[in-house]
């Protein structure tokens, strides 16, 4: 081959790597609903002091979740929006603290049919040989379309922690 017909050839192949890099990580358009006035019911168990929910049933978002009861203007989940979304809960559980974590929302993306849900945890402290018997259940609870994606990917402060696959 010569060379006249080799720069062509690599020049395609050239321009074909750069248009493949360009389609990895591609965000798609991805709607949630925040649900803050949401805490954890005290009879319900954390597993290992955290927890990563997909719900697709409200009778399992009530064994969970209850609305505040003194929030005025509430947005509260409706039986009827399990119809085409899932409701997405992480909690957590501290024990003997003085105060409590708060959880915050950083970013939500869809990237790839999956779902990169980013959040902080800050104001935990360790009360060293302090003891202040408070337990505190900081959480976060949103709901999103259920024909978007294949897995979540949970990341705490940003270090990725847990991630879940759906089935095809």
């Amino acid at each position: 081959m010569t060379m006249k017909k080799l720069i062509p050839l690599i020049a395609f192949f050239a321009i074909a790597i750069v248009i493949m890099s360009c389609k990895k990580d591609k965000k798609e358009t991805f709607n949630y609903t925040e649900y803050p006035d949401y805490f954890v019911i005290n009879s319900h168990q954390i597993d290992n002091h955290e927890e990563f929910l997909i719900i697709n049933d409200p009778s399992v978002l009530n064994s969970v979740f209850h609305p505040a009861a003194t929030m005025d203007n509430q947005v509260l989940i409706s039986p009827n929006d399990f119809k085409k979304k899932f409701a997405i809960g992480i909690t957590k559980e501290f024990n003997n603290v003085c105060n409590c974590p708060v959880m915050t929302i950083k970013s939500i993306e869809l990237i790839d049919k999956t779902i990169k849900y980013k959040y902080t945890l800050t104001g935990f402290e360790t009360t060293g040989d302090i003891s202040c018997d408070m337990i505190c259940r900081p959480n976060l609870l949103i709901m999103v379309e259920s024909d978007y994606f294949t897995s979540i990917e949970f990341y705490e402060n940003d270090n990725i922690i847990k991630t879940i696959n759906f089935p095809d």
